[in-house]
């Protein structure tokens, strides 16, 4: 076991604990510390990382090729200093991070203590949201600002108990990581955060295919059954009311308590049709919405934002970053880390149709998914898992 790799897991560790903090935390001077604090762990990991003489870098230049690209791009449509620069100082710790994450040589007794913190913090999550209470008009929350950003969090955290479901040989524990699973996918639904719903849908049904790719019959039919039970009752729910888009906005309004799309088309329609001057450019890194719709700092779409700070150019040079990761996430699918960290990379991809988390607005979720993405990239670890299988 290598000191870089345990002071890593550690610091990952202490990175999925305090994370959650910064939903919980109302006081906007608390949040501060709280992101100084993530901050700080971050930067102990690139730390004890690049002072290590041992710790060998290796670049997938398919994944850090178009990462730079995008990149570049972005510092050089920076068009205001401080929110431009804190996207590019982001981009750039995140850029570090799959770097690093992807060299460092990890024992299996690191990945388990990753693993084990973000089981706890799940079981936390979602205790929290049942305490939190729900019902008609009543989102929950888990007690955090909001239930967009608590369907989120669960949404990446489900990352943990579907792992060890994988990972796990004996049927009674693996039908307690089912259960963990079906109870943690039960509280996105009770968020009643349509943006996660979609996250989860899509990310279960892409999961339940990588399964049928690899022939295993254990437990499909009862992940299908779920599946199943899940969609039609998201489905069916608006037909308690009538079918038209008056009634729909009504049953929104009194279950969900909000309008069915919340603002976010109007919103998406201002912002692409001021871009006719800058349709290849954009307004620049930094440049918010609100410069246009006068009200939110959110598009409430990542690609949409994408399109409006960085025009086409930086929306394409994202698209091929993400495909590039996609893509090697899924050729390395026989590895459970990878095969796992796929699933809820594509959950969160299209849960930023509705939200902005993968790259800029939201530290939680960004810095967590980088992390597994550099794990998943790296060799030695996937060499190690191998092994034990």
């Amino acid at each position: 076991m290598s000191k870089s790799s345990r002071y890593s897991s550690i610091f990952i560790s202490l990175v999925l604990y305090i994370s959650p903090l910064l939903g919980w935390t109302f006081n906007k001077s608390t949040n501060i510390y709280v992101r100084f604090a993530l901050y700080l762990l971050l930067l102990g990991i690139f730390a004890i990382n690049l002072l290590n003489k041992n710790t060998k870098y290796k670049l997938n230049n398919q994944i850090l090729i178009p990462f730079y690209l995008y990149l570049l791009w972005t510092v050089l449509r920076i068009n205001r200093l401080d929110v431009g620069l804190e996207q590019f100082v982001m981009l750039v710790g995140l850029f570090t991070l799959i770097i690093i994450l992807g060299s460092v040589k990890w024992d299996k007794k690191d990945i388990d203590l990753i693993i084990s913190s973000g089981m706890k913090i799940l079981i936390l999550l979602v205790i929290c949201g049942f305490l939190s209470g729900f019902g008609l008009g009543k989102p929950m929350t888990g007690f955090f600002l909001n239930a967009n950003l608590y369907g989120g969090i669960l949404l990446s955290y489900m990352f943990f108990p579907i792992y060890k479901f994988e990972m796990e040989k004996n049927n009674l524990k693996k039908r307690v990581y089912f259960l963990l699973i079906s109870i943690a996918a039960a509280a996105i639904v009770l968020s009643f955060s349509r943006a996660s719903w979609v996250g989860l849908i899509i990310g279960l049904n892409i999961y339940i295919y990588m399964c049928f790719l690899e022939k295993r019959n254990k437990m499909i039919k009862l992940i299908i059954g779920f599946m199943i039970l899940l969609i039609l009752t998201i489905l069916l729910l608006p037909y308690f009311s009538y079918l038209n888009n008056i009634n729909l906005q009504r049953f929104s309004a009194v279950y969900l308590g909000k309008r069915l799309e919340t603002g976010r088309i109007d919103i998406w329609f201002k912002l692409v049709n001021s871009l006719k001057e800058n349709y290849w450019f954009g307004y620049g890194t930094g440049v918010e919405p609100s410069l246009i719709d006068g009200k939110g700092l959110s598009a409430h779409n990542l690609y949409i934002q994408v399109l409006f700070q960085q025009g086409v150019i930086g929306l394409f040079l994202l698209i091929f970053l993400f495909f590039s990761i996609i893509r090697i996430l899924f050729k390395l699918r026989s590895d459970k880390f990878c095969k796992v960290t796929f699933v809820i990379f594509s959950g969160l991809l299209m849960r930023d149709f509705f939200e902005v988390s993968i790259i800029q607005n939201n530290i939680i979720i960004s810095v967590f998914i980088w992390s597994l993405i550099g794990i998943s990239n790296n060799e030695h670890r996937v060499n190690l898992e191998n092994k034990v299988c």
